[in-house]
């Protein structure tokens, strides 16, 4: 989500469309080259839960009578993401990240079981232990690639005018 908003601030709208549609349309192909490759283990998976009937897949009892209590945290977090991309002057950015973060905090803390948030953290932590040693080296590639070709160009090349971030004041 950073990343696409950085394309669009910094490359232009016309370069984010394609590249939030190349997002979608790789997940898609990837998607059902998956489903296509382990098409046979599907299927015995399948033939072995209706062996056993069909269970029904449920959301824990509170998720059950209050959904829009997810959907808060997750705002909650997108907007974080979003504050910290975005270029906000800090008088209105700062203010905006504190009464967001108080919000989430106080959400989780009122709305969630002590076990529920240590799980969510956990899972976060592990997450970034995985993706971490990936991310790190890309990153330095990326800016090693990045010294050597001007960003300007890619700019240039994307819309044929340069966006308002690389303009000479």
């Amino acid at each position: 989500m950073v990343t696409l908003v950085w394309t669009f601030q910094v490359f232009g709208g016309l370069f984010g469309i394609w590249r939030l549609g190349g997002t979608i349309v790789s997940a898609l192909v990837i998607g059902l080259v998956m489903a296509w490759l382990f098409r046979q283990e599907e299927r015995q998976r399948a033939q072995l839960a209706m062996a056993d009937g069909p269970a029904p897949i449920l959301l824990p009892e509170g998720e059950q009578r209050y959904p829009y209590r997810s959907w808060f945290v997750m705002a909650c977090l997108m907007i974080l993401l979003i504050l910290g991309a975005k270029g906000l002057p800090w008088a209105l950015r700062i203010p905006a990240l504190i009464a967001c973060t108080v919000a989430l905090v106080w959400a989780l803390s009122q709305w969630f079981e002590p076990y529920e948030v240590k799980d969510w953290l956990l899972e976060s932590w592990h997450f970034m232990r995985m993706t971490l040693p990936i991310l790190v080296p890309a990153i330095l590639l990326i800016a090693f690639a990045a010294r050597k070709v001007p960003l300007e160009w890619f700019a240039v090349s994307a819309e044929g005018h340069k966006p308002l971030f690389f303009s000479r004041r």
